[in-house]
């Protein structure tokens, strides 16, 4: 009984190798990376966000780590559709979860949750979550061309050829000690051509709305349209055209 007792403790943690009885939870076998093509990064004594099945910490958990480095693929993690609590060990990184929740019938939209939260209030509306570190900006392409996106944390000047005019949704891995905003830009090097008819915009929180105001009442959207991406500090992000501040 002991043995078994042990072996059931790790596989709450996923990624840790155990029999597969073991995690025969619904709830826990829910998560997975999207296409199951890669495990999900494992937590370590430092790093780690988990997640559990009910409020207040209790219940089922499995725990996500860090990812490496040189992992710039968006990497899209499904869910069981509720998740009661969220607690964070970020004594070695800084992790910030982006999950995307249903506002029935038929709208959603993406919250950062970077701190722990004793009761999410999230009951059978979770769709989807992503696990970065903070100071990450992702950016999902309309179509798979190519995985299903790119995860930056530095400014680019000139997009990489396969995600150039195929964005159209940021993800901002925001915290209140690591805050930052990102300006898209519709022509390469930050629209340094001036060129007529380009279009920026400065994006504060995750979103799908790439719109910009345009003079005369009109607007126009970045989406599909993005090939440079530029972070900057917030106290010089007020001043920047189509700002969402």
């Amino acid at each position: 009984m002991a043995t078994y007792m042990i072996i059931y403790a790790a596989a709450l943690v996923l990624g840790t190798q155990a029999p597969a009885e073991a995690t025969s939870s619904t709830w826990i076998s829910s998560f997975k990376a999207h296409g199951g093509s890669v495990p999900l990064p494992a937590p370590t004594t430092g790093c780690s966000v988990c997640f559990f099945e009910k409020p207040n910490f209790e219940g089922d958990s499995v725990c996500i780590g860090q990812r490496d480095d040189d992992a710039t693929d968006v990497l899209k993690i499904s869910a069981p559709t509720s998740i009661g609590s969220i607690q964070f060990t970020n004594d070695t990184c800084a992790l910030v979860a982006n999950i995307r929740v249903l506002d029935p019938p038929y709208k959603q939209h993406v919250e950062t949750i970077s701190v722990d939260t004793a009761d999410t209030g999230y009951h059978d509306v979770v769709e989807e979550l992503y696990v970065e570190q903070a100071g990450t900006a992702c950016f999902l392409a309309a179509k798979e061309v190519n995985k299903l996106g790119q995860c930056y944390n530095q400014s680019e000047p000139v997009l990489d050829p396969v995600y150039q005019n195929a964005f159209v949704e940021a993800l901002l891995f925001n915290t209140a000690a690591q805050p930052f905003d990102v300006i898209v830009y519709s022509d390469h090097d930050y629209n340094c051509d001036q060129r007529p008819g380009a279009l920026a915009k400065l994006l504060a929180v995750s979103t799908r709305d790439l719109r910009v105001s345009l003079p005369h009442g009109t607007t126009a959207s970045l989406a599909n349209r993005i090939n440079s991406i530029k972070f900057l500090p917030i106290d010089q992000s007020t001043t920047i055209v189509g700002s969402s501040r």
